[in-house]
């Protein structure tokens, strides 16, 4: 309040001066005692109290508590800082609270509910936090002041302006006892002085009308505790007191005005907010005085709009930006296109809709205030000196709107038109410092986009020149400062010099220091500062930095009280700081106080806020973090949808799409680790061939995603299909990336330990000793750059001990393992308990002390070993990824443990191994191939101990087959999958069940372990003719999805020789197959659900299996380490016979007889023969019992490869082997065979038997086994192959079946093969030419597609022509047509639902793959299961002129009805005849024994 001129300056009153004197002394004590006061309490309360009002709706219970509660705070707010707008809504409050009276009934009570619980929690929060303010005066300094204000009233005997001053000012001092002390007295006793202070003042003095706004506060205070009406209506009368009007014939006057502007132009300068508050009160109540429209009126008005605008980017009301964007939008309108404040009004329009965009983010603010800025550039003549500061606002907005949008048009556009201003702005412009540092800024955003160089160095620079242009004490040096710390901070993130960085520390420092506590900046500063020192931290190391960090951003947030709209944004990086201090310390509270800022500041924000992405990005890494500690799958999922949501707020081209597309990589990557799930390493795999897209050469980060990318193919290649493409490529990519990190890169650790891990995986696979080598080497290379106490050098220890055990296994140095057990200890030692990868460090120490145990034999290594793999254990949840790991550690130590045991009696120690393998194989996280070799471990170990889960061990392993040859895969990778360990596991399991008598189970094992591939293939072709009965809805959308997986799995997709582009839609396509997979599992789960369809497509168990016996015994043969099984299965069960007189090993020498004799073995020359065959065959406990003569065979004849047959003393030598094999073969298999199922010799044997042979034995020619002089199979039966027991059960025989119709599709190769001309004429003599169809004649060349169409329509495929069989990949495997080949894998694409017979009467096109003798995977079994019901196929090369014979004599037995039809009956029978007549002409074995006949 001012004070009465002319009564101070009186000096002949001296009491009145004594009296002065007094009231000075006290307001000062009263002023002293605020200052002291804890404003930041009362504004807390103020806020929670507002907060609890708007959860409260107009009927609620505790709506008038609220409003008496908020209007009394904001009336003492308004007696502390005398700010209007504090009275003012407390009066608004208060008039509620008058309404309310009134439109209450008498005796209306309000029933609360549980949901008013926060309401009320907030209430008495708010209430704490107000008595804290109140009680923060000091009692007795108030005393003291209400004294002197007494002693002053004494004195002052007139009414003059010193007793009004004493009135208010004791008061004053009244009121704030009555706030400590709650006495009513104080308050009544203030009110009454206050009311005689108004009395004898002037209605037209000055004071009049603050000093009724006091009086309304007191008034109201008082009701508040009273709840005496009479003073709320009072306190509202008197609150709403207008000043009183001049005459209008006076002049207005304009002195308050002026010093408003005056007040905030030092504002700017000092940061007090308190000169912004008075201006602003002055602005409302001097601009009321003016004339309307006045030129003055007008520009006071954009001037008052700009202090609301001022006032809230510093204080951060909503009220005030609101307002002030009022007044712009409703004074734009009163000026005339060439008035001189429109430019300046439609800029601060722009402006404060930038600052409500900030706030709100909805594009339109954004856009307006765009099209405003172009608004006012073309009103500003190029002569006009402000044209620069059009050029610079349009620039801002159209740089803002680059951030969110990623337009790039919009960032190329701000950087012209900043260069346009500068270009205005010659030195020595006082703003040309002002424009050099905002293109320094954009070009800087531009640099983050496009990793341009030239752009960085240019921001540097010009940041440079500003800061030289601002010198002390210029007030903009501190911007010039930071941005020239922000440009060199992002070149010391790509060359790591400490001397830049601490350089940019000092900017930092130098800029805080010019921004004071009160500073707008200040809080600014000091988080740039943290983020600097947090910095130095992540690089070097020093825990002062991070400690440093974190005070500064905690008080960064102390300082911007709510609703500040920088608060929100110090949170996240208070977060952030917070995330690094748990991985330093591990202490759970930093982290969830981390998860909690972001989640604060993730709810407070609104959906469309311009940082919702961030704050989503921010939260989810914590969550992930959260995650990779406590390992609560809930964690992880959010992570992946907030990054999800992140992602889809970022679409292209926004810069920051690439961080999102990056972070959500990594989260799937996390829960790929988890879970296994292929679709998650595809997908992250995907993003970041995005992200590389997005990042050419030149961009600086790009090292970083060629790093994740190669991570991430060489995870999927340990852990799926070993794909050797992925494994190829990461390895380029890491040395890229290498390449891209030279010293003294920060990230150039990274590198080196990424790029090494690719090449060991590449010496597990290759045994190249030089990728060891080279690995070693590099990880030596990281640990130098990782020096105690650097947070990833207890990885690096870790990886380089594990090379050196890998070397130490190869050389048995002990040098090696001493260091690799001395690099683990280290590393164990900085992961102390509680450390996320403890576990990893005690596992891994733990397993080289068992190899030293395994060197030296000293037992407390061994229990030392097994006593880490025991903690390690305890260390990991159920759930967690590295439990199967862990557990099959243990128990192999413990199986070692109990190997030394030397009474070999413990049966504890096998008991626990086993049951620890058990749960490993049971772990869901760990990868299927992870738990099929641990499987495996386990079957092997149960079964070499014959420990009775040996059986659970075998079905467990068989189970994983189908995982690893899933849908989800392509036909090529599926192929792949198998190789994988998967040989020999059905026949062992097999042979361990026989020797156990589980003959039935030992059925169902080979049944659901062989030919996994074709089962896979076959379940999307199996009829549904049952399920289309009673569900056909269903019923069709299976079909639908097996159609579309079927079609999308015979894509080739080998990526090696492909660009990034093509592999980006080669990944799509990977996910587009495996969602089909996910769809089919859970349609197949649905069928499974329905009574009577619970075993739908699932391994069929030994009671349906022993019903395909029905027309004819099925022979398996088993061989294992000991001896040979054969089990005959006919339709009254399954028999057993034991061979012990050929194992495994002989029979693999029978094997590498015929491999020999068919010229597939080139172990001798042709000359080495004779003489080396003695000696494999006496060497051989059997082979040596069989005296056979060969005969002498001078027949020639040329392969239908192409080549010659074997010379004639070759053909002796090959008869003799023949002899051999197939006499072993009679003696122990098939004569055994015949004298069990008590079958009679015949020249027309009936009995059919179908041969499922398995490991070696398919190599072998079972159906020709025989002693030659006297008997053989064919004597008594006649031999059919089939793939599996069920393939029989697909497509079932009967004996009244009908005959089918007759369509021919016949290939030749005459050219090339001339006998086939003669097959050609055979076939004609047999088929009417209405139903034959002929390519390979001439006119008519037979080319690969031609063939594949007309499969589909043919009943019969008779091919004569070369075939070959691809060794390394069967996949690709086919027969030669005129242009080109017809492989498997184009077989497989046809639909064939009318084949029935088909004759491939060229060269090994029965032969399987040594790697998967299980599978099967040949052309026959490929036309097999493609739909053909019988397929005739060759074991090995066949002579060209022996087709037309067999051909002929073949189609003469199976051909019914003048022709027509053929009867699918006796197609074997029809073979067994063809080749005794082939045989009967004299023909060396080579020649006949290769045809064979398959089925199902």
């Amino acid at each position: 309040m001012s004070s009465d001129s002319n009564s101070i300056d009186n000096p002949g009153d001296v009491e009145d001066q004594e009296a002065l004197e007094l009231l000075e002394c006290a307001s000062s004590i009263v002023t002293a005692s605020k200052a002291d006061a804890s404003v930041s309490n009362l504004e807390n309360a103020i806020f929670l109290f507002r907060e609890a009002l708007d959860q409260c709706l107009p009927s609620h219970y505790l709506r008038s508590r609220l409003l008496k509660d908020l209007s009394g705070a904001l009336g003492l707010s308004f007696m502390h800082g005398e700010k209007l707008n504090d009275l003012q809504d407390s009066l608004s409050l208060r008039a509620e609270l008058a309404d309310s009276h009134y439109d209450t009934p008498a005796g209306t009570t309000a029933t609360s509910t549980d949901d008013d619980d926060e309401i009320s929690q907030m209430i008495e929060l708010a209430g704490v936090t107000l008595t804290e303010f109140r009680q923060s005066v000091v009692l007795s300094d108030l005393e003291t002041a209400i004294l002197l204000f007494e002693n002053a009233l004494v004195l002052s005997f007139s009414p003059n302006s010193t007793k009004r001053r004493s009135l208010a000012g004791l008061a004053g001092a009244l009121f704030l006892k009555s706030c400590h002390s709650d006495d009513v007295r104080d308050i009544t006793s203030a009110i009454s002085h206050l009311r005689e202070a108004v009395e004898i003042c002037p209605t037209d003095d000055p004071t009049y009308l603050g000093l009724n706004r006091q009086l309304s506060c007191l008034l109201g205070e008082k009701y508040n505790r009273t709840s005496e009406f009479s003073d709320l209506d009072e306190c509202l009368s008197r609150g709403r007191m207008q000043p009183t009007r001049k005459p209008d014939n006076s002049p207005p006057d304009i002195s308050q005005l002026l010093y408003a502007c005056q007040l905030c132009s030092e504002f700017q300068k000092s940061g007090n907010l308190d000169q912004l508050n008075t201006a602003i009160a002055l602005f409302q109540e001097g601009i009321s005085k003016l004339p309307a429209l006045s030129d003055f009126s007008l520009a006071m008005l954009s001037t008052a709009a700009s202090a609301l605008h001022m006032r809230f980017e510093y204080a951060g009301d909503r009220k005030d930006l609101d307002k002030a964007i009022d007044v712009n939008q409703n004074l734009l309108p009163l000026l005339l296109p060439q008035h001189p404040l429109l430019c300046a009004t439609i800029n601060s329009l722009a402006n404060t809709l930038s600052s409500r965009y900030d706030q709100d983010a909805k594009q339109e603010d954004l856009d307006t205030c765009i099209m405003l800025n172009e608004q006012a550039l073309e009103l500003r003549p190029t002569s006009d000196p402000e044209r620069h500061t059009s050029f610079n606002n349009l620039a801002n907005g159209l740089h803002t709107r680059y951030a969110v949008t990623g337009q790039r048009d919009d960032l190329e556009k701000a950087v012209q038109l900043h260069r346009q201003a500068l270009a205005l702005l010659p030195s020595p412009h006082p703003e040309r410092s002002c424009s050099l540092h905002n293109l320094a800024r954009v070009l800087s955003t531009r640099f983050d986009n496009s990793g341009d160089m030239k752009d960085l160095e240019e921001a540097i620079t010009l940041n440079q020149r500003a800061l030289e242009l601002r010198p002390l004490p210029h007030p903009d040096r501190s911007s010039s400062l930071e941005g020239l710390a922000s440009t060199l901070q992002k070149q010391y993130n790509l060359n790591a010099s400490s001397e830049d960085l601490e350089y940019i520390i000092l900017l930092y420092r130098e800029a805080l220091d010019l921004r004071p506590l009160h500073h707008p900046e200040h809080s600014s500063s000091l988080a740039s500062l943290a983020d600097a020192l947090y910095t130095r931290y992540e690089n070097l190391g020093a825990r002062a930095d991070l400690d440093d960090a974190i005070s500064l951003h905690r008080e960064a947030v102390r300082l911007q009280l709510p609703p500040h709209p920088l608060r929100m944004s110090f949170f996240r990086e208070l977060a952030s700081v917070l995330s690094s201090k748990f991985e330093l310390d591990g202490k759970i509270e930093d982290l969830e106080e981390a998860i909690s800022l972001n989640r604060t500041v993730l709810e407070l924000q609104p959906p469309e806020h311009p940082s919702r992405d961030m704050c989503l990005n921010n939260l989810a890494i914590d969550l992930a973090t959260r995650f990779n500690e406590q390992w609560q799958r809930k964690d992880l999922d959010e992570a992946i949808s907030l990054h999800r949501e992140a992602l889809s707020l970022r679409p292209s081209p926004h810069p920051l799409r690439c961080t999102s597309l990056n972070n959500l990589a990594g989260v799937l990557n996390c829960r790929f680790n988890e879970d296994g799930q292929r679709r998650d390493v595809d997908e992250a795999i995907a993003l970041l061939r995005q992200v590389l897209e997005l990042r050419p050469p030149s961009h600086p980060l790009r090292s970083s995603i060629l790093n994740n990318l190669g991570s991430l193919l060489r995870t999927r290649f340990v852990h799926h299909e070993h794909q050797r493409g992925d494994l190829d490529e990461a390895i380029i990519l890491h040395q890229e990336a290498l390449k891209l990190q030279p010293p003294p890169h920060p990230d150039r650790s990274q590198s080196l330990n990424s790029l090494a891990l690719v090449l060991r995986r590449r010496f597990d696979e290759d045994n190249r000793r030089s990728d060891l080598e080279e690995a070693i080497m590099l990880h030596r290379e990281a640990l130098d750059l990782r020096p105690h106490p650097h947070p990833s050098r207890s990885g690096s220890l870790n990886n380089l001990a594990y090379l050196l055990g890998r070397r130490f296994d190869l050389d048995h140095q002990p040098t090696d393992l001493n260091e690799a057990i001395q690099l683990y200890q280290e590393a164990l030692d900085l992961r102390p308990p509680g450390h996320a990868e403890r576990f990893a460090s005690l596992t891994n120490l733990g397993s080289s002390l068992r190899t030293l145990f395994d060197l030296n034999h000293q037992r407390g290594d061994l229990d030392l070993a097994i006593s880490l793999h025991r903690e390690a254990l305890t260390l990991l949840s159920a759930d967690h990824p590295q439990r199967s790991n862990s557990l099959a550690t243990l128990g192999i130590a413990l199986m070692t443990l109990f190997a030394e045991k030397s009474d070999r009696v413990n049966d504890e120690l096998l008991d626990e191994a086993m049951t620890l393998f058990r749960e490993a194989t049971k772990a869901g996280s760990a990868s299927p191939s992870r738990r099929f070799s641990l499987a495996k471990v386990w079957a092997s170990m149960a079964d070499e101990h014959s420990h009775s889960s040996v059986m659970d061990a075998y079905e467990s392993s068989i189970e994983f087959l189908p995982q690893l040859a899933a849908l989800s895969s392509n036909m090529q990778l599926r192929q792949k999958a198998l190789t994988s360990g998967t040989a020999g596991l059905a026949q062992n399991a097999a042979a361990c069940a026989i020797r156990r008598g589980e003959l039935e189970r030992a059925v169902e094992f080979l049944e659901a372990g062989r030919a996994v591939f074709w089962a896979q293939a076959l379940q999307l072709r199996t009829p549904m003719d049952d399920l289309e009965a009673i569900y056909p809805e269903l019923a069709g959308r299976l079909r639908n999805i097996s159609l579309s997986l079927e079609n999308a799995s015979h894509e080739d997709r080998g990526t090696e020789s492909m660009d990034n582009q093509a592999k980006i839609a080669i990944e799509a396509e990977f996910t587009h197959l495996r969602k089909l997979n996910d769809e089919w599992s859970t349609a197949l789960n649905e069928v499974r659900q329905l009574s009577g369809f619970e075993n739908f497509l699932k391994p069929r168990n030994f009671s349906d299996l022993r019903m395909a016996a029905s027309d004819g015994p099925i022979i398996t043969v088993v061989p294992d380490e000991l001896a040979t099984h054969i089990l005959i299965l006919t339709e009254n069960g399954v028999e057993c016979l034991s061979r012990p007189e050929l194992p495994l090993s002989e029979v693999r020498k029978l094997v590498h007889l015929i491999h020999i004799a068919t010229g597939m073995s080139n172990s001798f020359s042709s000359g080495q023969l004779p003489t080396n065959l003695g000696h494999i065959i006496m060497a051989s406990p059997l082979l040596s019992t069989i005296n056979v003569t060969p005969r002498n065979s001078q027949l020639k004849a040329s392969e239908r490869a192409g080549r010659p047959m074997k010379s004639a003393n070759d053909l002796i030598s090959m008869d003799k082997i023949f002899r051999i094999v197939l006499a072993a073969l009679w003696d122990q298999i098939v004569k055994p065979i015949v004298e069990m199922l008590k079958l009679q010799k015949s020249d027309c044997p009936e009995t059919l038997v179908r041969w499922c042979l398995t490991g070696p034995f398919t190599f072998l020619p079972m159906h020709a086994a025989g002693r030659y002089d006297f008997e053989c199979a064919s004597d008594y039966l006649i031999s059919s192959y089939i793939p599996t027991i069920s393939a029989l059960l697909l497509n079932p025989s009967h004996s009244n079946s009908s005959p089918e119709p007759l369509k021919m599709l016949a290939v030749i190769q005459s050219e090339t093969l001339p006998a086939t001309k003669r097959e050609m004429e055979m076939i004609e003599k047999h088929i009417l030419p209405s139903c034959l169809t002929k390519l390979g004649i001439p006119g008519i060349p037979a080319g690969v597609e031609d063939v594949a169409s007309h499969l589909s329509s043919a009943s019969i495929a008779h091919f004569a022509c070369h075939g070959i069989q691809n060794p390394f990949n069967p996949l690709e495997s086919a027969l030669l047509l005129d242009d080109g080949q017809l492989q498997i894998s184009r077989i497989m694409k046809q639909h064939l639902p009318n084949a029935s017979l088909a004759f491939l009467c060229a060269c090994q096109t029965a032969m399987g793959d040594e790697k998967l003798p299980d599978e099967m995977i040949s052309l026959a079994a490929a036309l097999l299961y493609s739909g053909f019901s019988s397929v005739v196929g060759t074991m090995w090369s066949i002579a060209d002129e022996d087709g037309p014979s067999v051909a002929d004599a073949f189609y003469e037995g199976v051909l019914i009805e003048a022709n027509t039809w053929i009867d699918t009956m006796k197609t074997a029978q029809a073979l067994h005849i063809a080749v005794r007549r082939l045989r009967h002409k004299g023909v060396p074995f080579l020649r006949w024994i290769p045809f064979i006949h398959l089925s199902r």
